[in-house]
């Protein structure tokens, strides 16, 4: 991947999927990226445990944050050569960003998944959705958490806790649920037409649990865990992505 973004390209590339980059040389050189998104992409590829290793990014001239995140130096840990240019020295100043996360942690226990986090600062935010995965790709929303900060600001540290009980369900259980109440309120007349559109329901579906639909929580397998950010227009930022501790005591 050469040289793909024009100078007028400005956008938080985080949350991209890499695990099939094998270069990036001159990737983000010739682009607008600013200091804020160009942190917020690196630090988006450095907390995803499939961005792949040993890649070269080039990114002349591109500036980086010396105050948020730390996704430039876990990509250089994992053998990335960076080709960018300085620190920021203080211009690019973490309230640039909509949310700063702090911590976050996820244990699962008894069918239960607890997420918490904390924020060092909140600009213009709305709320949170925390979202689940089994493969760090493909991620669903399993619920929402509303910001505590006043009129969505803050400068203070402010801890969040979410909790669920999530098991093996998929969107097949729920389809299969209402399919059958449907055919108690609908009449006999219908009923043919019903179960037309129940089969090719059953079959789109059926297809598609065996990708984001579905997500397994036993011991055996994987949960990845992230929080997105919602500010009051609607945009979306993401912290990293961690992967959540199974309790079986």
């Amino acid at each position: 991947m050469r040289g793909v973004f024009s100078r007028g390209f400005n956008q938080n590339l985080g949350s991209w999927n890499l695990s099939a980059l094998s270069t990036a040389e001159s990737m983000l050189s010739a682009s607008g990226m600013d200091c804020v998104n160009y942190t917020a992409t690196l630090d988006g590829w450095g907390a995803n445990p499939a961005t792949p290793d040993n890649i070269l990014l080039g990114a002349s001239s591109r500036i980086y944050s010396s105050v948020t995140g730390n996704g430039r130096s876990s990509l250089i840990a994992k053998g990335w050569t960076i080709t960018d240019s300085a620190p920021d020295g203080g211009v690019c100043a973490a309230s640039a960003l909509p949310v700063v996360f702090s911590s976050i942690s996820a244990v699962i226990k008894d069918s239960r998944l607890v997420v918490n986090w904390a924020t060092l600062s909140e600009t213009n935010n709305d709320h949170f959705d925390v979202e689940i995965s089994n493969d760090g790709f493909d991620f669903i929303s399993i619920g929402s958490l509303v910001s505590k900060a006043k009129d969505g600001n803050s400068e203070t540290i402010i801890e969040y806790t979410f909790s669920k009980t999530i098991h093996n369900v998929s969107l097949l259980g729920s389809s299969a649920f209402v399919l059958g109440l449907a055919f108690l309120v609908v009449g006999r007349k219908n009923k043919i037409l019903l179960m037309v559109f129940g089969v090719a329901g059953f079959v789109g579906i059926n297809a598609g649990c065996n990708k984001q639909n579905y997500i397994k929580t036993n011991s055996s397998n994987n949960v990845y865990v992230r929080v997105a950010q919602i500010d009051k227009d609607g945009l979306k930022t993401y912290g990293r992505v961690i992967k959540a501790r199974m309790d079986e005591e």
